[in-house]
């Protein structure tokens, strides 16, 4: 078996890329079930101020944003400097790693 020609194989980014795209899956999916005490919206990029969060949610009232990332993922300093602001405004502002994450972030607030 040859190995790959340079160029053809995955590159940093798509291998990157693949566990985060599913953390966002299953925590897209949570959010779903909790409708209609929780409200969101997937912020893409480029349409927001780069270091935007990945996500925008009002819980109950309260707004939430969430920025997803892959286990051992680490955040921008445009990242953690929006999740400071937003925290500063009174908001809730965290990083998670998986669905489970973000349930123990918001369930507390569906009550």
């Amino acid at each position: 078996m040859q190995p790959p020609k340079p160029g053809t194989g995955p590159t940093k980014k798509t291998r990157r890329a693949v566990p985060e795209e599913a953390v966002r899956r299953a925590v897209l999916a949570y959010l779903k079930s909790c409708a209609p005490a929780v409200c969101f919206c997937s912020v893409p990029g480029g349409i927001f101020k780069r270091g935007a969060p990945d996500l925008l949610l009002c819980v109950r009232g309260r707004f939430v944003a969430l920025e997803l990332k892959r286990p051992g993922g680490e955040l921008t300093e445009l990242q953690a400097e929006s999740l400071r602001m937003i925290r500063a405004a009174g908001g809730i502002a965290e990083v998670v790693h998986s669905a489970d994450e973000a349930r123990a972030l918001i369930e507390p607030h569906l009550t």
